[in-house]
């Protein structure tokens, strides 16, 4: 392991060190000016790739520029007036471009694409176009992109009011949200897709997903997030539904600050309104846990928990006992609070600098947000099928329980980024990112629980939750030009350590039953008790998660233009990823000696009630309230690493003119060890080497219009959580999650068409078909051998899978249709899917012997078969108006597999229409409104069976409403 980390900053290091010894010409970059400047990018025609040393020369003033190895130019000191710029390349057609308006106080920035000359091609003239960072740009690239891909831009993520990168993926094609964190593309969860940021793979900071919580990352902080849905070699191999790379704001090319703030409120809750939270369990502004949601001191300083039976007799085990028990916070049950407003709050700052010579540009940001949410009318139910139900139209119902939850949610970051060309053909940067997410939320349910209490009796219990994930990310990237411009090879590499933590500090349960009795006189008698018969004592969680990532990314690209007389490149490169987990999980609870529960939770473990009973203990005898039991397993805890090592080739070559073909191939090795720290229990390994190859195929049947073919071979891995034996216990479903140590990895072959059609710029027409076959994929599956009280449900390689479908994309300016919608466009992307998975054979007799009709696939958990995002968007720039209407649905998705038989869990269709509106009062000070959920729809999961909805839980979401302001200098 030390020998790859050393392996890893050596190269680094030499990568970075060839900006010093490259002999190509150091012609200098243009003094940065504190003036008026014109600054742009200049760009291949055909391909969208930058180019380097191109010349830009302002006719008036005979000033002058030369493009850096992404191809940006800056010229300064510019008086306001009309300009004609030139701009030229070797073997390419200089274009002049009239009508350049530099304005006082303002930096213009322009887009630049130069075609290859021809014989019949010397000059181009045209009039200026402007560069911004919007749905254009990245629609521009996209065209001419190798890959299959969608991306939102800063422009559409500021204009969708979303709050961070989760709300942002909602607006892109094929995907959607689940839990408000988690990204499903074309209907493929956590396994089947990976995420990265400034192109570096971000670790999850989720104990049970693969997947990167995307509410991490606050919008301000973003710059455009694109979802790449076909594999080419230099990619990571490891995804299948998409690669979505978050790219964070890069520096300004002046000094620039902006701030924002709003408030708001969710009317589920409301302003003021009651809700329930832990009791002492308030967030604050960073989510800081506080002393008591910890392990006591006390606890982790013993040797051991005494058991009762030694303390009876025993003083020194009875006061230790004693002192064990009350070292704990007393508070098991949420208590009703005043809900505060939502309130949110961002600045960013940046600038360029001269440093001997060269520029270097900075950016930092901080956003810090609190979000309150919850319902007080939910329900919660579990129904299954049993032989005497299957006759019948419906299903047996276990229980059925009133839901009222309540949530505070904290969400900061910050991210400073610095840039640097020591030399005009050598860059160098650094980013660190900070983000961190708090939730502290409660939930109480009640209600008859049928299938383990009397007709009469009820079910209540009480969860007090609080999560923290944290990401903390620093990457170092360089890009090199080496022999030449025209033809020079092109170096970049990328290295990066981040961590990820997720701490679950002292989740708590309690549950008891409420029996009422009449009696012979008609009065009633009402008995409150802990059945630990039927469910677990009042329990204490402590768990934490702690992974560390360190990657490197490298690739070399050789222009062989001149070999081959036409545009031909060369790539291969490598990357070594590693990864390690640990995860720790304790469990005390608390038992009853002599106290008996009356029905007040508070006075029921107040502490004078924990530990000796003074009143009915003597030297000799001792007497318990409660009294503490670790009832941690060492199973539950574990470890694991992964080493991932790649290396690429492929080639990319335009035929005839218009045809464009990429290919190559992959080879991964993996290697996984997961290992329970209970060393008697079967370790988890995985070691694979797969060859992955691809080919991509782009004809440019008109200049703005594309066919695209694809082909690539992917795999999934299994994650640490699925290959542990780690045992988690749902209370409230009463069933048992348990990792099997023998899964082994998925390979899927992917094909993809897609049509394209770029009528204007920042205008799209597009179709693409998609397939997906996967050999061996994982799935949550029913244990037949586990006991029927408490179904287990484990995750296995089940024999195959399909997955294909359909996406429609539109984006339109209305200007076309008459004057009045000008400043009008609109957008839609529709995506349809279906999915299948062969149900394993011991599941599928188990459900057929309650219901003989059923097929033997399911679809794919998380799997919608239909997903509609659309939007209309009125932007008015002399005014400073924008206004925008969104709306997104999707089909219902299997969020569950149903144990015994019983029908899967579906998350049923939900319609959500947002407003969101900003207004420029004066200079660059904004306001901004939104009102996000307008029709309130219900949330609702559960079960189809015979024509009727069984619903397991429901819930009103409420609107969000919120105000804002934001100003930039």
């Amino acid at each position: 392991m030390k020998t790859r980390i050393q392996f890893t900053i050596i190269l680094a290091a030499l990568l970075s060190a060839v900006s010093l010894v490259d002999t190509t010409d150091l012609y200098a970059q243009p003094t940065l000016s504190d003036g008026v400047r014109i600054v742009g990018r200049v760009v291949d025609s055909s391909t969208g790739e930058p180019l380097l040393s191109a010349t830009i020369y302002v006719e008036e003033t005979e000033q002058g520029a030369v493009t850096d190895l992404d191809g940006y130019f800056s010229i300064g000191n510019v008086e306001p007036g009309l300009y004609t710029l030139r701009v030229s390349y070797v073997s390419y057609a200089t274009k002049v471009i009239t009508d350049v308006e530099v304005e006082s106080g303002q930096t213009l920035r322009l887009e630049v694409d130069l075609q290859q000359a021809t014989s019949e091609m010397d000059e181009v003239i045209v009039s200026a176009r402007v560069m911004r960072n919007n749905e254009a740009s990245l629609l521009s690239l996209r065209q001419k992109s190798m890959v299959v891909s969608n991306a939102i831009s800063a422009e559409h993520i500021s204009r969708s009011g979303s709050s961070n990168a989760a709300d942002a993926m909602e607006k892109v094609s094929g995907a959607s949200v689940l839990d408000g964190k988690y990204v499903y593309v074309r209907g493929l969860g956590d396994r089947y897709m990976n995420t990265n940021m400034n192109g570096s793979k971000i670790p999850s900071s989720d104990p049970d997903k693969n997947a990167v919580p995307f509410d991490l990352f606050p919008s301000s902080l973003l710059e455009n997030i694109t979802t790449t849905k076909s594999f080419t070699p230099d990619l990571p191999g490891d995804f299948t539904g998409g690669s979505v790379n978050i790219q964070t704001k890069d520096y300004p090319d002046r000094f620039e600050i902006k701030l924002s703030a709003s408030s708001g409120f969710n009317t589920a809750v409301g302003a003021g309104g009651d809700m329930l939270l832990y009791d002492g369990g308030r967030t604050g502004i960073f989510g800081n846990p506080g002393s008591n949601r910890q392990i006591p001191e006390a606890v982790l300083s013993a040797n051991n928990i005494p058991p009762l039976s030694s303390s009876f007799t025993n003083e020194e085990n009875a006061l230790e006992l004693d002192r064990l028990t009350k070292s704990f916070s007393s508070v098991m049950a949420p208590r009703e609070i005043k809900a505060p407003f939502d309130q949110s709050f961002s600045a960013s700052a940046g600038n360029q600098f001269d440093l001997f010579g060269k520029p270097l540009g900075i950016m930092a940001a901080f956003s810090q947000s609190k979000d309150i949410s919850g319902y007080t009318d939910g329900e919660s139910a579990r129904y299954q099928l049993t032989s005497n139900a299957a006759t019948t139209e419906g299903l047996s119902n276990q229980f059925l329980l009133n839901d009222q939850y309540g949530k505070e949610e904290v969400l900061w970051g910050g991210m400073v980024n610095l840039a640097y060309s020591p030399l005009r053909n050598h860059k160098v940067g650094v980013n660190y990112m900070y983000s961190k997410n708090v939730e502290s939320s409660a939930r109480f349910l009640s209600g008859p629980f049928t299938r383990d209490l009397p007709e009469d009796g009820i079910f209540e219990t009480r969860v007090l939750k609080y999560t923290e994930r944290s990401l903390n990310s620093v990457q170092l990237k360089g890009e090199h030009q080496l022999f030449g411009e025209r033809n020079g090879i092109r170096v970049e590499w990328n290295a990066n350590r981040s961590t990820t933590e997720q701490n679950e500090p002292d989740l708590r349960f309690f549950t008891n039953d409420v029996l009422t009795r009449q009696r012979s006189n008609g009065d009633f008698d009402t008995t409150y008790q802990v059945s630990t018969s039927i469910y677990p004592r009042p329990t204490r969680y402590f768990r934490d998660l702690q992974e560390e990532n360190r990657s490197l990314d490298a690739f070399v690209e050789i222009p062989l233009d001149n070999v081959t007389n036409t545009r031909t490149r060369v790539k291969f490169g490598g990357s070594l990823s590693e990864k390690e987990r640990e995860f720790n999980d304790r469990e005390f609870q608390l038992a009853q000696d002599r106290f008996n529960y009356t029905g007040d939770p508070n006075q029921f473990f107040a502490p004078e009630n924990l530990g000796i009973d003074e009143e009915r203990s003597n030297e000799s005898f001792f007497r318990f309230n409660h009294y503490l039991i670790d009832n941690t397993q060492r199973r539950n805890s574990y470890s694991g690493n992964q080493t991932v090592q790649a290396a690429f080739g492929m080639a990319e070559m335009t035929l005839f003119d218009r045809l464009r073909v990429s290919g190559g191939v992959r080879l991964e090795t993996t290697e996984i060890n997961v290992a329970s720290a209970d060393t008697a229990l079967t370790a988890g390994r995985i070691d694979e080497k797969d060859l992955l190859p691809s080919v991509s195929i782009v004809y440019e049947l008109f200049d703005n219009i594309n066919l695209r073919l694809a082909y690539g071979k992917t795999l999934a891995r299994p994650t640490f959580r699925e290959m542990a034996p780690f045992a988690s216990f749902d209370f409230v479903n009463s069933n048992i999650v348990v990792g099997n140590p023998s899964l082994q990895r998925t390979l899927v072959q992917n094909y993809d068409f897609r049509f394209e059609w770029f009528p204007r710029p920042g205008e799209l027409y597009a179709i693409s078909l998609f397939m997906k076959d996967f050999d061996k994929p994982i799935e949550k599956v029913f244990n037949p051998i586990a006991a029927a009280s408490n179904p287990e449900i484990q995750f296995r390689n089940v024999g195959e899978a399909r997955v294909y479908g359909v996406e429609f994309e539109l984006r339109k300016q209305l200007d076309q249709l008459s004057g009045i919608f000008q400043n009008f466009d609109v957008g839609l992307n529709l995506t349809f899917v279906h999915s299948e998975v062969s149900i394993a054979d011991d599941e599928l007799q188990l459900i057929r012997a309650l219901n003989p009709g059923s097929g033997s696939k399911r679809p794919l958990q998380g799997q919608s078969p239909y997903v509609v995002n659309t939007d209309i968007t009125y932007s008015n720039p002399s005014i400073g108006t924008v206004m925008s209407l969104f709306y997104n649905v999707f089909g219902p998705r299997m969020s569950e597999v149903s144990v015994g038989g019983t029908p899967n869990v579906f998350e049923y269709s939900r319609n959500q229409l947002d407003f969101i509106a900003e207004q420029r009062i004066f200079g660059e000070m904004k306001i901004n409104a939104s009102v996000k959920n307008i029709l309130n729809e219900e949330f609702r999961k559960g079960h189809e069976f015979k024509g009727n909805d069984f619903f397991v839980q429901r819930y009103q979401l409420g609107r969000s409403l919120s105000l804002g302001v934001s100003y930039s200098f």
